[in-house]
């Protein structure tokens, strides 16, 4: 009986992880496209524009500027170029992006040129499409991976819980020395849950970058000082914060 609980228990946890995962999906379509109709009718000139200094950028490292997206709830230009420079300054031997994105496809690029590899996870399908049609034929393509995740509670020790993806980190091989936060989406999800799930497979000489520190350093710095004390943070440019453990 004991043992039958047991999976019963399981199979209802697993069971709400995937509804919530699904709501969260839904969620996030409709978010994004509600925001382009809005940014269209209502501030198209507030769209970033990349530079021509920018494009020539991209296209140097093989993308092609026309085919990616700059708008509403992805990476803008400048906070591109910031990771650029950062990753040019000290190449890492194995990035991890948490949230997929038009930032996949520039990491891929740079991981070809400088032979890294690119470990990206997503829970939404439409991003994935999406950045899977953009690194299409792309030689770069190779070098990324994107890895589908659902939706999990997670508990830290002191029992506080919070939500994150149910990435297999352990499969990948090798520790990470670059990280880019930018996933799970905030309103329904947070980045809360990060840290935490990454930490076991940091180098240690790994440099973590968390996307809209003005938004999210309450919602996750506050809380990971509390459970990581050793936790340094500073704020970059471009809205992007830095962040060592």
């Amino acid at each position: 009986m004991r043992g039958e609980t047991d999976f019963s228990g399981s199979t209802r946890n697993n069971m709400k992880s995937w509804l919530f995962s699904i709501g969260v999906n839904l969620f996030q379509s409709t978010v994004v496209k509600v925001a382009v109709m809005i940014e269209a009718k209502q501030q198209p000139q507030k769209r970033p524009v990349p530079s021509q200094d920018f494009q020539r950028q991209l296209r140097e490292l093989g993308l092609v500027p026309e085919r990616l997206w700059w708008g509403p709830m992805t990476l803008g230009p400048k906070k591109c170029q910031f990771l650029i420079a950062e990753i040019e300054s000290c190449p890492p031997k194995r990035l991890l992006e948490v949230g997929s994105g038009t930032s996949t496809a520039v990491f891929a690029a740079l991981a070809d040129k400088y032979e890294f590899s690119v470990l990206s996870l997503e829970n939404h399908e439409k991003s994935i499409r999406y950045v899977q049609s953009i690194l299409e034929e792309l030689p770069c393509s190779k070098r990324a991976t994107i890895q589908k995740c659902n939706i999990v509670r997670r508990t830290y020790p002191g029992g506080k819980k919070y939500r994150c993806y149910d990435a297999d980190l352990e499969r990948t091989g090798g520790q990470f020395d670059f990280v880019f936060i930018d996933g799970p989406m905030e309103s329904l999800v947070g980045r809360n849950g990060v840290l935490p799930l990454i930490i076991p497979y940091l180098s240690e000489d790994h440099r973590i970058y968390l996307d809209d520190v003005n938004r999210t350093e309450k919602l996750c710095i506050e809380e990971w000082k509390r459970h990581f004390p050793n936790l340094i943070f500073e704020r970059c440019p471009a809205w992007v914060g830095r962040i060592k453990v």
